[in-house]
């Protein structure tokens, strides 16, 4: 009896220890406290234009379509409980899609806004993110990773970007960001 106890402790130690962290790996998703402390880090991250908080996140789509795939859905649900957290209660986001250089310009461009704004729906729709705090971009083909090749699927992603509320404008003097 004492051998079947030890061996079943093993085995739980073993699952917990192993196969559950592989298993979570799996799947793909970012994770809800790393979304959190990347859009609003406890230290700040300085870039070429100033304070940027972004994450870019494999929001998964159907080949050349808009439509998400159950996974692109269950990052978005992530999204949005974290878009939810108190500590980016105080921020906006700009939801912007990227494509790879395959394809034509245009097409892609186009495919980078619809992708963009269908992230926006869901957000809004299913995880009750206010749509004022939401702001669809796409960027098509024109900002590639760098040291990847143009028709890499890394490319393929969706970028958010977190702006502090007081950053945002509707008046066209300042130089804010704004929509």
């Amino acid at each position: 009896m004492k051998t079947t106890l030890t061996q079943l402790l093993s085995i739980q130690l073993l699952i917990a220890l192993v196969i559950t962290p592989a298993i979570a790996q799996n799947n793909n998703y970012t994770p809800l406290n790393d979304i959190l402390s990347t859009l609003n880090p406890l230290e700040i991250v300085e870039n070429i234009d100033g304070i940027k908080r972004s994450i870019d996140l494999k929001i998964q789509f159907e080949k050349g379509s808009a439509k998400l795939l159950p996974a692109g859905k269950r990052q978005l649900e992530i999204l949005g409980k974290a878009m939810s957290q108190e500590r980016l209660l105080a921020f906006n986001f700009q939801v912007i899609g990227h494509t790879d250089a395959s394809g034509d310009a245009a097409y892609n461009q186009t495919l980078s806004e619809l992708r963009a704004e269908s992230a926006v729906n869901f957000l809004t729709q299913v995880t009750n993110v206010d749509k004022q705090r939401l702001l669809a971009v796409g960027k098509g083909e024109t900002q590639l990773k760098p040291r990847l090749a143009p028709n890499s699927p890394e490319h393929r992603r969706v970028e958010i970007i977190a702006i502090p509320m007081q950053e945002v404008s509707t008046d066209h003097k300042e130089q804010k960001i704004r929509w």
